[in-house]
């Protein structure tokens, strides 16, 4: 059997008995057992898609550079390799894809941009988050202006918010969302020096845009941008372990170490985590009552007095999520 879960302790066998009533001939009991090895289909909760990637000052024009795609998870994950967005599937002598690995031959101002990959398996995808940037300098030809670009904008839900793409020996910087190219309207607006500027992002403005540095010949370089909105999933009780019953306690036998686990909740940026006790006060690592990685609370020795309500709280620019479990000792 496979569970597609992010729980490992699923994992293992599990044992099915079937008694069947005693055979009247005979005072032997028949017992049949079934084995079930359920494997757990998952791409490591705190894992991350990696690049690794040689030194910029390696990579001139002419050169060849490689690309890795590190991530763990269990089927092995497939490797999809992007540029721009734009799904890789390998040129012969220019760009060979072997698995995890991406090796760009011959560098050239063509091969510019924004390299990114993607692991995929039975338990679902996650995408590498600190892209590659490849940005060699040829003649004639316009050159981003790293030091001004934000390749990844973090913004709040009706907030005003900026996209840098500077070019230098740009005549002309131009804007597109998909295919589409952008103008100035009540959305969005093009900057003089070539920013687009957002004055109150809503949900559709999120995703990929496009730059494209122009200059008078009409040669073109261009880089992706991500507009991404904060966000903060919600507390369910199902985020704890024990599960949480409403109105009903968690009960703790009296005089043993006991843990409530947290499945936390995941959000842009990455959000802090905190324990408080029944005063709303932090609970630290330290002492009979503490919290163990991260999100863990843990009891050392059960007494009566720890019975009442403790809350688990999450927070990030979005805001903040909390969730009160009640706790009795007996």
């Amino acid at each position: 059997m496979c569970a597609s879960k992010r729980r490992r302790k699923m994992c293992g066998e599990y044992r099915w008995r079937m008694l069947p009533r005693l055979i009247p001939l005979s005072s032997i009991i028949l017992r049949i057992d079934i084995i079930y090895h359920i494997m757990l289909s998952r791409i490591e909760d705190k894992s991350s898609v990696v690049l690794k990637r040689p030194k910029k000052a390696e990579i001139i024009l002419g050169a060849d550079f490689l690309l890795k795609c590190q991530v763990s998870g269990k089927p092995n994950p497939n490797i999809i390799w992007y540029r721009n967005k734009f799904r890789l599937f390998g040129v012969p002598n220019k760009q060979l894809i072997n698995g995890p690995r991406l090796r760009i031959l011959n560098v050239s101002t063509g091969d510019n941009g924004v390299y990114s990959c993607r692991a995929e398996n039975a338990a679902g995808t996650l995408d590498s988050f600190d892209n590659f940037i490849l940005n060699v300098k040829g003649p004639n030809s316009p050159w981003l202006l790293e030091d001004g670009y934000t390749p990844y904008r973090l913004a709040l839900k009706h907030q005003e918010a900026r996209l840098d793409c500077p070019f230098e020996g740009a005549s002309e910087i131009r804007w597109y969302s998909r295919y589409e190219r952008l103008s100035n309207n009540s959305r969005h607006m093009i900057y003089p020096n070539g920013s687009l500027y957002f004055p109150k992002v809503r949900g559709v403005d999120e995703g990929s845009y496009r730059c494209h540095g122009l200059n008078e010949a009409k040669s073109e370089q261009y880089f992706t941008v991500e507009l991404a909105l904060s966000d903060l999933e919600d507390i369910t009780s199902q985020s704890f372990e024990p599960r949480l019953v409403p109105n009903f306690p968690i009960v703790m036998p009296v005089t043993q170490p006991f843990e409530i686990k947290v499945f936390p909740p995941s959000g842009r940026p990455d959000p802090d985590y905190r324990w408080l006790d029944q005063n709303d006060r932090v609970i630290g690592t330290n002492g009979r009552i503490r919290v163990k990685n991260e999100t863990t609370l843990f009891f050392e020795n059960t007494q009566e007095m720890d019975s009442g309500n403790y809350t688990f709280v999450a927070n990030n620019t979005w805001g903040e999520r909390r969730k009160n479990v009640w706790v009795i000792v007996s």
